[in-house]
């Protein structure tokens, strides 16, 4: 899951934060960034050029420019399912906020609780939408649920899931690793490699040129071509699961 907080108060981003910090101590979430944004337009410039992904979106609706509001209005013109969490000191638009979709309309200052609820909502949200793969192995059609891919690595021809209940899937993969990592992308996964993908939410300690993974018995190389990207990734999970 990726939270943007939008915000133009240092004050209340802060404290925003603060509070997504204090409840991903209390809850196992898949969370792999928490972004800070001062403007409703640098936001979406960056989210309509696929710069960042936002699953859950806490937006303030009196911000300086392009207000909270009209940004939604522009969201919701492509995309129904980001879960947008209004942040405001007046009530003024509450009724068009449901309008746009809106999960929660939270009045400044936010309480702890609120942020907690809209957090389970969208961990809950994302367990009950889990994304499949369907693979051909050896000839039968087998469902693969993406979040229980661990890493994935290419060997010759065939293409090998290991899985988090430690079992592996091998098929043969008429395309390249290229095609599975395109599969995978929308979920988080990352090619670290010129022979593997990963699951940045099984990563239990990295340096700059391999990953440790969740159970399994070996190191995962990063390739110096992959190197900047992957670590920028890792780095803003870290420090997404840190308090603060």
């Amino acid at each position: 899951m990726n939270i943007v907080i939008c915000e133009d108060e240092l004050f209340f981003q802060t404290d925003l934060k603060e509070k997504i910090a204090g409840s991903l101590l209390n809850a196992n979430g898949a969370v792999k960034s928490v972004k800070c944004y001062s403007s409703a337009e640098d936001f979406l410039y960056d989210w309509e050029s696929g710069d960042v992904r936002c699953d859950l979106l806490f937006m303030d609706i009196y911000l300086s420019g392009e207000t909270g509001y009209a940004a939604a209005e522009r969201i919701r013109q492509s995309d129904d399912e980001m879960i947008i969490v209004f942040v405001t000191s007046s009530e003024d638009f509450l009724i068009k906020g449901y309008r746009v979709g809106a999960y929660r309309y939270l009045l400044k200052p936010v309480k702890q609780e609120e942020v907690d609820e809209c957090l389970a909502y969208a961990r809950k949200k994302a367990g009950e939408e889990k994304k499949a793969l369907w693979v051909n192995k050896d000839g039968i059609m087998v469902r693969i649920e993406q979040d229980a891919v661990v890493y994935v690595e290419s060997i010759g021809h065939k293409i090998c899931m290991h899985m988090e209940d430690g079992s592996n899937c091998e098929y043969v993969h008429g395309g390249s690793l290229s095609d599975v990592e395109a599969a995978l992308k929308s979920s988080g996964f990352m090619r670290c490699h010129k022979s593997f993908i990963i699951n940045p939410r099984y990563v239990t300690g990295y340096r700059s040129d391999l990953v440790m993974l969740k159970d399994q018995p070996l190191f995962i190389a990063i390739g110096r071509k992959y190197r900047k990207e992957v670590l920028e990734v890792l780095n803003g999970y870290m420090l997404s699961q840190m308090p603060l």
